[in-house]
């Protein structure tokens, strides 16, 4: 199938559920489920996400269905739909994870079988400058990428490389000691 016949049948089954031909949303998902997974994978990087995400996107087809402008690219419009939907994700995600540094390393202390070293680790990453602490807890508390390290910390992909770096190399050092 062409990218031009796959456009015009898209706009079709868009065109369908804007009549009420509620038929016409299977016929949808079934189209552009596995596409606007990998878009919103790009995204999120997590899979149970991204899934979610489709499914929130889908829905918001949809219920937005009446905003669709029959002679637009009904592809692209669903593809907006599912990189808004990724990105506000990430947002809210990000807004419930500004947790202070300093909660995540008591709370590592904490741990049940805290021995001396996970308290020894604590006290390597509470002695590492704020920057660099925070650096290490999006790349590894938060598994984050360092695209995402990027967008949290708001400083360029060369930045945050070097300093994930620095900070891997400094909490490497304190260790050894």
């Amino acid at each position: 199938m062409s990218p031009s016949e796959f456009r015009n049948e898209i706009n079709e089954l868009l065109s369908r559920l804007y009549l009420g031909d509620s038929s016409a949303m299977d016929l949808l998902y079934d189209k552009v489920a596995g596409r606007a997974f990998a878009i919103a994978y790009s995204y999120v990087h997590s899979r149970s996400v991204a899934e979610e995400v489709v499914q929130d996107s889908l829905l918001k087809v949809y219920r937005n269905i009446h905003t669709f402008k029959r002679h637009d690219n009904g592809y692209a419009w669903i593809c907006t739909i599912v990189k808004n939907t990724a990105l506000n994700t990430l947002k809210r995600e990000q807004r419930h994870s500004a947790l202070n540094i300093d909660d995540f390393y008591s709370l590592m202390a904490s741990d049940t079988d805290g021995g001396v070293q996970d308290e020894g680790i604590s006290a390597c990453l509470r002695s590492l400058p704020p920057e660099e602490q925070q650096a290490l807890w999006y790349k590894y508390y938060c598994d984050m990428t360092v695209r995402n390290v990027v967008k949290a910390m708001r400083i360029p992909k060369s930045s945050a490389q070097d300093l994930i770096r620095r900070a891997e190399q400094h909490l490497k050092s304190l260790m050894s000691k």
